[in-house]
């Protein structure tokens, strides 16, 4: 028996063996599952119509699992067009004990205690066109026709060229049901259950794509693991969608269940743990094959037309690896919206502290790479940033500057010039930005878009402060001062590092004031390219072209 409590709560121990295969198709625990998974729907759709709470949201509720019930429809359509079962495989029959039975049961029952019309038939619809193609039915097929029926939909058209699979003895409605009803505390103990117990059978789905992505990895089949992967991330994204119909849940009901669950939480789902392990394995598996190859990460974000199948498989990690941000995201907000943000988990960890999780990379070094890549495309394409809102912009952004009405004082205008590059030196942001007019301005390189105001300035520096290290060193190799017309120009030399790469560039800076002293706008003559070969070529070791 697992010694869990999460998992003692799901009867996990009881759950998981009704995914276990008996025909030897590789897509008979996978079907399974989802099948299991679809029933606890079904039960909660039904248990949801009986609801007689007056502060239960059963419509919204009820709406949520319809769309849920249509999401899994969608995800199993993939198992099943990916093998056919074996023509070894035994007959089966028509399902007589599905839970989708009693949702027919309802329907006739009485309208109040029914489910809306057209949610049925969006996932009878979906049913139908997911499963045209199939070459089995499933074994739901006379229960939908009953469902159908009850709702004075249109009858299906009805297939009998093809063998049904053994539903009852794959889905196990009846040990499912069993399950359903051990939770009987109040009605948010079976809802809290089942969720749970739905994303452990479609989290064993996910375990077997992984699985697959890396066996695709250990042959070096990069395109056929990043399918796999993809699909995985498919299903997690479907689980963080899932798992929001606790939103749903009556808090004054929830709470009384919440203290007697003492000790047990999602957390401490191995699935979910083995997802986050298999992730991880797969980047360090095609990291190795690179660095053998002397291939560095950045080259490939960079040239992924020549290494279109390891960029494929890295893209496909990063969506994954953002699902199972999502899917912790999730949990997160679901556990503020019953907690609040002050207080400790059901683990004894204080809910805040849960950001950390889905915040922190599960790739460092992919986002160091990417973060690379981004800084040196910046300034690769520095001249033109901005240019496309620039050009949308109906009126002049600055008005044509006009020159002090009495010239300005030199010695001033040149401490100014000083302090601005002793703010630099410094990277002091307040400092900085105080010499600037209120409606300030700079323009770097020439020909982007400005940043404008007090607030934009902050922006520009704090970029400059991000992307440099401390211990900027500027070198003033030639200062001009023109008080009448209140505009200063400065040669200089930035010696400067980035994430240990030296950079050495020269460029000028143009200044203009106002009558008080304050810098108006300034406009940098530079080329950032040269800041991005540099990067480029300390990154890569090498010198390597800069694509423009």
């Amino acid at each position: 028996m697992d010694g869990r409590p999460y998992e003692l709560y799901i009867s996990l121990d009881d759950l998981a063996p009704l995914w276990s295969g008996t025909s030897g198709w590789e897509n008979e625990a996978p079907l399974r599952a989802a099948l299991v998974s679809l029933e606890l729907v079904f039960l909660l759709i039904a248990d949801t119509a009986r609801d007689a709470r007056a502060a239960a949201p059963r419509d919204e509720r009820m709406s949520r699992l319809w769309s849920g019930a249509v999401a899994q429809i969608r995800l199993l359509g993939d198992v099943l067009a990916s093998t056919p079962p074996p023509p070894t495989l035994p007959p089966g029959a028509p399902s007589r004990a599905t839970n989708l039975h009693v949702l027919a049961d309802l329907a006739h029952h009485t309208t109040k205690l029914g489910v809306p019309t057209r949610l049925v038939r969006q996932w009878a619809d979906t049913y139908d066109a997911t499963c045209a193609d199939v070459p089995f039915l499933l074994g739901l097929e006379p229960a939908l026709d009953a469902l159908r029926a009850a709702h004075g939909l249109p009858e299906r058209r009805p297939r009998t060229d093809v063998p049904t699979l053994p539903y009852d003895a794959w889905a196990a409605p009846v040990a499912v049901a069993a399950l359903f009803q051990r939770r009987t505390f109040n009605p948010e103990d079976r809802l809290f259950a089942a969720t749970h117990q739905g994303v452990e059978c479609w989290m064993s789905l996910a375990l077997r794509a992984l699985a697959a992505a890396e066996s695709a990895a250990n042959l070096r089949d990069w395109l056929a693991g990043a399918r796999s992967i993809q699909q995985a991330a498919c299903i997690v994204s479907s689980l963080a969608e899932a798992i929001l119909i606790l939103e749903t849940m009556v808090l004054s009901d929830y709470h009384p269940l919440r203290v007697r669950l003492r000790d047990a939480s999602g957390a401490q789902s191995r699935q979910f743990a083995s997802a986050l392990a298999a992730a991880r394995r797969l980047f360090q598996r095609l990291d190795a094959d690179r660095a053998e190859r002397g291939t560095s990460l950045l080259t490939i974000y960079r040239r992924p037309e020549i290494h279109r199948d390891e960029h494929a498989f890295f893209e496909a990690l990063t969506t994954l690896e953002n699902r199972l941000s999502l899917f912790l995201f999730n949990h997160y907000k679901l556990a503020v919206r019953v907690l609040g943000t002050e207080s400790l988990g059901s683990l004894g960890v204080e809910v805040q502290t849960l950001v950390d999780h889905f915040v922190k990379p599960l790739y460092p070094d992919l986002d160091r790479a990417r973060y690379r890549h981004s800084v040196i495309t910046s300034f690769a394409h520095g001249n033109h940033a901005g240019r496309i809102i620039s050009d949308l912009e109906r009126a002049p952004a600055d008005p044509p500057l006009a020159p002090p009405p009495a010239a300005l004082d030199t010695s001033r205008m040149r401490a100014a010039v000083a302090a601005y590059f002793d703010a630099m030196r410094d990277m002091d942001l307040d400092r900085w930005v105080r010499l600037f007019a209120t409606n300030g301005a700079i323009e770097s390189p020439e020909g982007s878009r400005p940043f404008r105001g007090h607030h934009g300035l902050r922006v520009f520096f704090r970029n400059f402060m991000k992307v440099f290290e401390r211990g900027v060193v500027v070198t003033e190799r030639a200062v001009r001062i023109d008080a009448r017309e209140g505009r200063a120009e400065v040669d200089w030399q930035l010696d400067v590092r980035h994430q240990g790469i030296p950079i050495s560039y020269m460029g000028t800076e143009r200044f203009s004031f106002s009558p008080a002293g304050e810098i108006v706008r300034v406009t940098v003559l530079d080329d950032p390219r040269d800041i991005a070969r540099q990067m480029l070529s300390g990154a890569e070791r090498v010198a390597c072209p800069l694509e423009e």
